[in-house]
């Protein structure tokens, strides 16, 4: 079964620095395997709650739904996000 990176971010500052990258002292709480099903579990959990997941794989991004937060996340760090 294949493995699949979940990141989990606080971004008011206290995960990313000013410049929205994670500083050397934070990698190593940013990457983390999951197996598939742990992956799967959690995004289902993460959508009882009012937040935007995000699923980086194959440098793409993944979303549930389109709408003005994502449009503004993706406007911002000029990225597309795949419905």
């Amino acid at each position: 079964m294949s493995n699949y990176r979940l990141l989990v971010t606080d971004v008011d500052g206290t995960f990313v620095d000013s410049r929205q990258e994670v500083p050397e002292d934070n990698r190593g709480a940013a990457q983390r395997n999951l197996p598939m099903d742990q992956a799967i579990a959690a995004l289902e959990v993460a959508s009882r709650f009012d937040v935007r997941t995000h699923v980086y794989m194959d440098g793409r991004v993944y979303v549930a739904r389109i709408d003005s937060v994502v449009r503004d996340y993706a406007k911002k760090d000029r990225v597309d996000c795949i419905e």
